[in-house]
């Protein structure tokens, strides 16, 4: 964080600030005295694959609008440039706006928190954005295939009942529901737990700040993020009452049972 409120202080007399930024900076920040903006026409947005039904991280063309934005980066305070790394032939075949994530990311825990709350015809749900049918078929086959759906798409009680009360994907929360009995609930909500943050390691720079605190000091010893194993932590202790309140034993592969 020290590093990225850089971006707002003045430039020294002489010098040239070069500021790389994500796609959070098209319309959420505005750093002052941009005169120039160097856009590549991509970015990173998480979507599912639909041949293999998995989500991930994919790097996708950007939309007009998304273009617009970035070029209104430059020139707010004084005369500016955007300079686009793809030619106008391919800037009109970009996409209005930027697909809505509901219907680009698997539909499981829609649907899934939908039944929770009594809704059962998700076919005729009046959606911001109706997700494709694919995608939805797609979410009803592995709730099904998890147990959190009977042969009616019903709920199923107790178990897709619980799962719908954790905020994970529905395959984390069928895992950590099950975990007790396989004896190792206690490795399993720490796994959880740390899929649920940022990457926790840290690409080690020149310049790195050392804490004094030891918990801190030993992150950065070891290039971890103090502060997504923090979280990660945060999250494990609510992962672990809800186990509590579900009653499934905290147990361990080492045969320890946990408090």
């Amino acid at each position: 964080l020290r590093f990225q409120l850089k971006a707002f202080d003045s430039t020294p007399h002489g010098t040239r600030k070069v500021v790389v930024a994500t796609n959070i900076a098209e319309a959420s920040v505005t750093i002052p005295g941009i005169a120039y903006v160097v856009d590549c026409g991509f970015v990173k947005l998480r979507a599912m694959n639909p041949d293999n039904g998995i989500e991930t991280l994919m790097r996708l063309p950007i939309s007009k609008s998304s273009a617009e934005q970035r070029a209104g980066r430059a020139g707010r305070i004084r005369p500016g440039k955007a300079y686009r790394l793809y030619p106008e032939s391919q800037f009109e075949k970009l996409c209005e706006g930027t697909v809505p994530e509901i219907q680009r990311c698997h539909l499981a825990p829609v649907i899934l928190q939908l039944k929770a709350l009594g809704i059962q015809n998700v076919h005729k749900f009046h959606y911001l954005s109706r997700p494709p049918s694919w995608s939805m078929i797609a979410a009803l086959e592995l709730l099904f295939a998890l147990g959190a759906l009977d042969e009616k798409c019903m709920l199923t009680n107790p178990l897709g009942l619980r799962m719908s009360e954790f905020p994970l994907p529905p395959m984390h929360s069928k895992c950590l529901l099950t975990s007790g009995d396989f004896g190792c609930s206690e490795e399993i909500a720490t796994i959880i737990a740390m899929l649920q943050v940022q990457d926790v390691f840290l690409t080690p720079t020149r310049s790195r700040h050392h804490a004094n605190n030891k918990s801190k000091k030993w992150c950065s010893d070891h290039f971890l993020n103090y502060r997504g194993l923090l979280r990660a932590e945060n999250v494990r202790a609510q992962l672990v009452r809800l186990l509590k309140r579900f009653d499934v034993p905290l147990v361990s592969t080492r045969g320890e049972t946990g408090e």
